[in-house]
């Protein structure tokens, strides 16, 4: 008997348990925390990251503005200039520059030799500079050489003019068009002007149009500024 008890106190703490004995367990919990120097280090990183993304974002936000406005401008500069382009070549045949009031009327007589009433001249806004148009006279369907059309640049945008139908201004109030802008002590080029070889008599006169392109905006920022020069030149067709 004797026997028996010494064997069972000798016995491991797995053969106790299965024998019914109870076995006294402890469970140790170790809690683990950031320290004070981890914390700070953290919250210093987590400082020099944020706002590194946030000027990352405010770049990309301002650049796709900025190519929004290019988009803008150019989508209008493009169409002024291919309008101008497409009148001047399908509907003109000569130039005048009228400094009174009144525009060329019917006691101009361009049937007679059209071609060689362009002389050397331009206009910075094009309120003098008429652009004769091989039209039609619809009352006896024959052609008309006294209509006229005209571009002018006024309060920041371009107007198409004509003897036969209303001013049609041709840009949108998102931007701007206006004269070319140099700098001090050059020579201005103008908005429209007209260019013709004297001394060549089948040389037909070239039309040339200028100008300057900008988004509208009021901020004076440099980022938030956009704009483009536009340059053609235009043979006038010969009839």
């Amino acid at each position: 008997m004797k026997k028996n008890n010494i064997m069972s106190l000798r016995a491991k703490p797995a053969e106790r348990a299965e024998r019914g004995n109870p076995v006294n367990t402890k469970r140790h919990i170790s809690i683990t925390s950031f320290t004070l120097i981890e914390v700070i280090v953290s919250l210093a990183v987590i400082g020099l990251v944020i706002p590194a993304i946030f000027s990352i974002v405010f770049v990309l936000m301002n650049q796709q503005a900025k190519i929004q406005r290019l988009k803008i401008i150019k989508q209008e500069g493009d169409y002024i200039l291919n309008h101008i382009s497409n009148q001047i070549k399908n509907n003109a045949i000569g130039v005048d520059k009228y400094t009174l009031p009144s525009p060329p009327g019917p006691e101009k007589d361009y049937d007679i030799d059209p071609i060689f009433t362009c002389s050397n001249f331009g206009s910075d806004d094009g309120v003098n500079f008429y652009i004769i148009d091989k039209g039609k006279d619809f009352h006896t369907e024959k052609t008309d050489f006294n209509n006229w059309f005209k571009y002018v640049l006024n309060a920041d945008s371009i107007s198409s003019q004509s003897s036969t139908t209303t001013d049609v201004i041709l840009n949108s109030s998102n931007v701007k068009v206006n004269q070319i802008l140099l700098p001090p002590l050059i020579p201005t080029i103008p908005f429209i002007s007209c260019k013709k070889d004297n001394g060549n008599d089948y040389s037909p006169p070239v039309i040339s149009v200028n100008f300057r392109i900008e988004y509208n905006t009021n901020s004076s920022r440099v980022e938030d500024k956009a704009f483009f020069n536009y340059q053609g030149s235009f043979k006038l067709r010969t009839y």
